[in-house]
């Protein structure tokens, strides 16, 4: 599982004649783009930037990956749901985020809604968030860093 932010790619490997082997579930409203491999083909598009951006996404895919991987062996569940916030917000390119529903966290993290909202409770007395309302809030970088990281 990894957390998927604007103008991330699913399905580069289609272009190489792959299937392939990263499907999405979305945590809250979005658009997506599909298009299919044939039609790049079709209209041209396909060189040798093409092929580098494509291998650059699939790389970043996986990168993503490992920062997710990372995030699930984090013990504690309020550790382990601000290292989730952390790691969106880098996705979305902003501290300040809207929040997927608290249903939709549970599910992500295996844990029932009012933990998650009791866990959003502790966070934000602890000062790791700013919640603006129910559906925003803003992640505090930690102490020290440039930007927020998601370490176990």
């Amino acid at each position: 599982m990894a957390l998927l932010g604007r103008g991330k790619t699913l399905g580069g490997y289609a272009v190489y004649g792959h299937q392939e082997q990263i499907g999405a579930q979305a945590l809250s409203t979005g658009r997506v783009c599909s298009v299919d491999v044939p039609d790049f083909y079709r209209l041209g598009v396909v060189d040798r930037q093409f092929h580098a951006c494509i291998q650059a996404h699939i790389v970043d895919a996986h990168g993503q990956l490992a920062d997710w991987s990372r995030v699930m062996r984090i013990k504690g569940l309020q550790q382990k749901l601000l290292a989730t916030l952390q790691l969106y917000a880098r996705e979305q390119r902003s501290q300040a985020i809207r929040l997927p529903s608290h249903v939709a966290l549970a599910a992500l993290l295996s844990t029932t809604r009012e933990t998650i909202a009791r866990s959003l409770r502790q966070l934000e007395a602890a000062g790791h968030i700013l919640r603006h309302d129910r559906w925003h809030c803003e992640v505090v970088r930690p102490r020290g860093t440039g930007e927020a990281t998601a370490s176990p």
